[in-house]
C-alpha cells in the first residue's frame, strides 16, 4: 500500500478554509479540472461521481465527515484511473499562531501503472487543489507532499 501526504498552511482561519473544503458537494470549487460534480446525500454512505478533463472519472463515497474536528475520509469506489484501494482523508488544522493548514492525506494500490506515475496523478490533483485555495483564500501553494510504501 502505498501512502501520499500533501499538506499547504493558510493565512485564514480553519473555519473559513473548511467552509470550502469540508463542503463534499463542491470539491469543484478547488480542483479546477473536475468538468461535473454530482452527489447523492451528505452523510457517510453518500455517493460523488465527478467527470475530469481528459476523459477521466471518479465513483466515490463518503466514509466519515467530522465537521467537528474539520474532516472526511472517502473512497475512490472506481475510477478510469491506475489505482484501487484508494482511500483519502481531508482535514483542516488549525495553527495555535494564526491560520491553519490543510491536510490531504491517501494511501491506494497502484493498479496498472507503475507507482511513481500514480504519485505524479496524486501530486497534480493535491498540487493543483492547494494552489486553488490559495488563490479563494489568500493562502499560500503546497509545501510538500511524501510518498511511502
Amino acid at each position: 500500500m502505498t501512502e501520499f501526504v500533501m499538506k499547504a498552511p493558510f493565512e485564514v482561519s480553519a473555519d473559513e478554509l473548511w467552509g470550502t473544503v469540508g463542503n463534499w458537494h463542491r470539491v469543484d470549487a478547488f480542483l479546477p479540472m473536475i468538468t461535473s460534480c454530482e452527489t447523492t446525500g451528505g452523510e457517510p454512505g453518500a455517493n460523488r461521481h465527478i467527470r475530469i478533463e481528459g476523459g477521466h472519472w471518479v465513483k466515490e463515497e463518503l466514509m466519515r465527515y467530522e465537521p467537528e474536528i474539520r474532516s472526511y475520509t472517502y473512497a475512490i469506489l472506481e475510477s478510469s484511473f491506475p489505482f484501487r484501494d484508494y482511500v483519502a482523508t481531508m482535514k483542516i488544522l488549525e495553527d495555535p499562531e494564526g491560520g491553519c493548514e490543510f491536510e490531504w492525506s491517501c494511501r491506494f494500490r497502484p493498479d496498472g501503472a507503475s507507482e511513481d506515475e500514480v504519485i505524479g496523478i496524486m501530486e497534480h490533483f493535491y498540487s493543483t487543489g492547494m494552489a486553488e485555495l490559495g488563490k479563494l483564500h489568500s493562502g499560500t501553494e503546497a509545501t510538500s507532499g511524501d510518498a511511502a510504501q
